[in-house]
């Protein structure tokens, strides 16, 4: 079932965002990765393929994380979907 992750942070962080990602290879299991900013907060919308796969992600990435600048983000979730729809 895929699962759907939210992370924010209350500043803009986008830049900073883009400038860790790898665009050329995507995250095994990452189905849409939605970044923006809206006034002062950064919004990180993710659909996975399972919660298995957000979860090995976030363990992936929690070192760079770590070493970044980035400060951590102000709220996290994550669900499992109840429907799903990508074009």
């Amino acid at each position: 079932m895929p699962f759907c992750t939210i992370v924010e942070w209350d500043q803009t962080v986008s830049d900073q965002l883009a400038a860790m990602a790898d665009a050329d290879a995507p995250a095994p299991g990452l189905m849409v990765r939605i970044v923006g900013t809206d006034g002062s907060w950064t919004h990180v919308i993710e659909l996975w393929e399972s919660s298995d796969d957000a979860r090995r992600f976030g363990e992936a990435a929690a070192p760079a994380l770590a070493q970044s600048a980035l400060r951590p983000p102000t709220r996290v979730t994550g669900f499992e979907t109840a429907a799903a729809s990508v074009r």
